[in-house]
């Protein structure tokens, strides 16, 4: 499957909605959908992981960047 953009004569069928927030960190405070959800916040991370084999834990491998795991590059992912 390919990522493309909508165009004219697309069908609706073809595209999903997906639920998502968005997160910042702004003069030391974070927001959710632009909520403060903290104050005095300086750093923020998150960390992802890919099931590769759908069983809905971290398996070694699924994890790339982090301690211990493969080099997270880009076209080994995508």
């Amino acid at each position: 499957n390919t990522l493309a953009a909508w165009n004219p004569g697309d069908s609706a069928s073809q595209f999903r909605a997906i639920p998502a927030h968005w997160y910042k960190v702004e003069n030391d405070q974070l927001f959710r959908d632009g909520r403060v959800l903290a104050s005095g916040v300086e750093d923020l991370q998150f960390a992802a992981f890919f099931d590769l084999d759908d069983d809905g834990t971290v398996d070694p491998g699924e994890a790339p960047g982090t301690a211990g795991e493969v080099i997270y590059t880009t076209n080994a992912w995508d």
